[in-house]
């Protein structure tokens, strides 16, 4: 009996055996409920060592890595996968890999590769995974695209966070995605709306974030590069709910989403963190984001 399963108890009262893929289900569901979130990137080398130690205490900021993070997480933990046969995983655009590490933790019969064009990011991260054990998670530098694709396929999942608006060739990253991922597969991918929607007022466009080639998405748009690129959606939901929103505004108005008034964050981190937890929960049809999980079409 391994240590996981022995903690949990999860056997099947029938015939004894265990039962993985109810462990694997309630892990992934745990993770979307979580309050602090990134605690792993404590052993960042880049980080100083005040850093590491507010990590290690708060979770890692910013305020978004834990939103998508728990949104990306329910949409896993509700798409119905049998997570005991996913063997091959891939998070595209895996930025400080917690994706990478948090799945690999859970699955550690998978093994789970994190893409990433940021050589160094790339570096730190693996530095990170090997602080973890995480003997199954590995990382590696390249600028996806059509020329670039990535240089394995039939991944069972395909995971990708806030990446393909940094793309100028969004249709040609979809099509590799469609193309690297096995006839079985799921791509989950989180990516901003167009507008947001805050408590009060009435819609307006998203921010402009350095580094991103377009503003975001409307719902059909997506769902219409998707289908060119050879997917058909299962779900298209809206992410970041009003609480989510509120603190996301309250977080740009500090840094600027360029890490100014890092002190001055700081203290604030921590208060704007339990409002994004408080509001983990929504599923708005408008979001200032979507979450959206896809298959490849006609299959």
């Amino acid at each position: 009996m391994n240590a996981r399963t022995e903690k949990e108890g999860r056997w099947d009262g029938r015939t004894g055996a265990e039962l993985p893929e109810e462990i694997f289900g309630r892990e992934i569901a745990k993770t979307a409920q979580r309050l602090i979130l990134g605690r792993e990137l404590r052993f960042d080398p880049t980080l100083s060592r005040l850093d590491r130690i507010y990590i290690s205490l708060l979770g890692g900021p910013p305020t978004g890595l834990g939103i998508r993070t728990r949104h990306l997480f329910r949409a896993l933990a509700g798409s119905g996968i049998r997570w005991s046969e996913v063997r091959r995983v891939l998070d595209a655009g895996c930025g400080r890999g917690l994706t990478c590490y948090l799945l690999a933790a859970i699955l550690p019969h998978a093994e789970v590769v994190g893409i990433d064009s940021d050589g160094e990011r790339i570096r730190a991260n693996t530095s990170i995974a090997a602080a973890l054990g995480l003997r199954n998670c590995r990382f590696l530098n390249i600028h996806l695209s059509r020329e670039d694709p990535p240089p394995e396929k039939d991944f069972d999942l395909i995971v990708s966070c806030d990446c393909i608006e940094h793309v100028t060739d969004d249709l040609g990253l979809l099509t590799v995605f469609a193309q690297s991922l096995s006839d079985s597969g799921r791509l989950f991918l989180h990516t901003p709306s167009t507008f947001r929607h805050p408590l009060w007022g009435r819609r307006r466009l998203n921010f402009d974030i350095e580094g991103h080639v377009r503003v975001g998405y409307e719902r059909e748009e997506l769902k219409e590069k998707l289908r060119r690129a050879g997917f058909r959606c299962v779900r298209v939901t809206g992410s970041f709910g009003v609480l989510e929103t509120l603190a996301n505004e309250w977080e740009y108005t500090v840094t600027k989403a360029r890490g100014r008034n890092k002190v001055l964050f700081g203290f604030l981190y921590p208060f704007l963190n339990v409002l994004c937890w408080a509001g983990k929960n929504a599923s708005p049809r408008y979001g200032s984001a979507w979450i959206v999980e896809a298959r490849k079409a006609g299959l």
